[in-house]
């Protein structure tokens, strides 16, 4: 975790990441124009693309809020015995809607890879489906989808179910010696779903709130991206249009650049 101890400059990174994947997916979806259907301004897909964005802004934006009620630059604004209670609220908002991401995000890949264009599936109904599908469970996107399923998302899933139906998981609070700050730290239960505390490099160190929540939201963009990449693959294995119905001038090319600037002038 200490890779998160600079705050500012894991929020960057972090940034950076989602809107990198957010790129990513506005590619797949001139990809699937290109290569697969040869039409223009497919709603659906577009209806996806802002569903995801809208769930990834929700996610920072809630981190945003959790880091604020006790920003190590300064005193916290708020009585200090509201400081972990509200922390922890927005820390479970952060795994109710990076959870969600994947429900959003699985009905997206299942539209692009599956057959039917009008059934969606969400996260553990699309993990399922590449198992049994023989195609897709030996493609790429198939072998990831099953391997982060077991390694990552079904324990986070697992967890938010443990969070909505059964028990919070409130952290402990601690001062720094040198200027009496109170530090809250992860929530307990967490690091057992994801057996962060077996791992001998972080035994007996102290974890933040805000640096498990920006190891949550990391790993969960990462994963989404390298699953991002994967279904690129899967459009270009499986691409029935050799033509492209979307093109781009390559503004390298002197002689296009002309072009662009005669007629940029005509129109003034």
């Amino acid at each position: 975790m200490d890779i998160y101890k600079n705050h500012k400059e894991s929020l960057i990174r972090i940034h950076k990441e989602s809107y990198d994947f957010d790129f990513l997916l506005n590619q797949i979806d001139i990809d699937y124009a290109n290569k697969i259907t040869g039409k223009l301004g497919n709603e659906t897909t577009n209806q996806f693309l802002k569903t995801i964005s809208y769930r990834m802004e929700s996610v920072l934006f809630h981190y945003n809020l959790l880091y604020n009620i006790n920003p190590k630059e300064c005193k916290s604004s708020f009585p200090e015995e509201e400081i972990s209670i509200r922390q922890n609220c927005l820390f479970d908002s952060i795994i109710f809607n990076t959870a969600s991401l994947f429900d959003y995000y699985s009905c997206f890949i299942w539209y692009i890879i599956g057959e039917s264009k009008i059934e969606k599936k969400l996260w553990n109904s699309l993990a399922k489906s590449t198992r049994h599908d023989n195609q897709i469970k030996k493609s790429k996107i198939g072998i990831l989808v099953d391997f982060y399923d077991r390694e990552w998302i079904t324990k986070l899933f697992d967890y938010r179910a443990e969070l909505i139906h059964y028990k919070d998981d409130w952290a402990n609070e601690t001062y720094t010696v040198d200027n009496k700050k109170l530090i809250v730290h992860s929530p307990d239960k967490i690091l057992k779903y994801f057996k962060i505390h077996k791992k001998t490099d972080i035994q007996d160190k102290v974890i933040t709130i805000e640096q498990i929540s920006l190891w949550v939201i990391e790993n969960s963009i990462n994963i989404c991206e390298e699953i991002a990449n994967a279904l690129k693959i899967f459009i270009q294995d499986n691409k029935k249009r050799e033509s492209d119905v979307i093109q781009f001038l390559d503004t390298n090319d002197p002689e296009i650049m002309k072009e662009i600037i005669k007629k940029s002038w005509r129109s003034l």
